[in-house]
């Protein structure tokens, strides 16, 4: 132990420190400064200045035909996806052991990749895929995929990713 640490210790354990009184007279002077107004840009403004059409919903740019494909039924989106042979083994295996992969983004966004454009899948179907694996129990998910329905997020994340996938291939412009 430090001496002066020792000392401190010796000295407060056989006498009390005396009390130090601080008046208002010590204290620092602290100039307050007035509130600066907070300028809030309305969402729709900056998005105009930015050249975006607000006529325009920033969804539908990822993929036009998004909503007016058919889902493929429940269960048959992960048996056809199982059945396709232009993935890479990595992709594959997400098929049969999803869990926690389908939820990785990382892994996400290959997996969508790899359906998109090796295999020419449509964003919707791979939502399908997305969906079934996320409703099946046999995969023992941590996240209740009833309560929080499975295809708004399989529908979210194939539906951005897939965007990522084309844009990153020169496929989407916007």
């Amino acid at each position: 132990m430090h001496a002066l640490a020792m000392a401190v210790a010796a000295a407060s354990a056989t006498e009390a420190l005396p009390a130090r009184v601080v008046t208002a007279e010590a204290m620092p002077r602290v100039k307050l400064l007035p509130p600066t107004p907070l300028v809030v840009i309305p969402h729709d403004a900056y998005l105009e200045s930015k050249g975006i059409d607000l006529k325009v919903a920033p969804i539908s740019i990822l993929d036009q035909d998004f909503e007016s494909q058919e889902d493929m039924a429940r269960g048959y989106a992960l048996k056809n996806a199982r059945k396709e042979e232009n993935l890479p083994d990595w992709t594959k295996h997400i098929l049969y052991h999803p869990n926690p992969s389908a939820l990785q983004p990382q892994k996400l966004i290959g997996f969508v990749y790899d359906f998109l454009i090796h295999a020419n899948w449509k964003a919707k179907h791979i939502a399908n895929v997305l969906r079934d694996m996320y409703q099946d129990p046999a995969f023992n998910w941590t996240q209740d995929f009833f309560r929080y329905p499975a295809e708004e997020k399989a529908n979210f994340w194939a539906r951005t990713y897939s965007a990522v996938a084309l844009w990153n291939t020169g496929r989407l412009s916007v």
